[in-house]
């Protein structure tokens, strides 16, 4: 069973941009729209 409660961190979405963007050399826009979103058929996901 999920838990119960969530906390967003936003220094760990930061943290995971900057991994992104120096691993694939673009920015995480760009990598997500390309490799993640497009191949699942997601359109809006602004």
């Amino acid at each position: 069973m999920p838990p119960a409660n969530f906390f967003y961190c936003n220094r760990a979405s930061h943290l995971l941009s900057a991994i992104v963007t120096r691993t694939t050399g673009m920015p995480t826009q760009h990598f997500t729209r390309a490799d993640l979103f497009e191949p699942l058929g997601i359109t809006d996901w602004v």
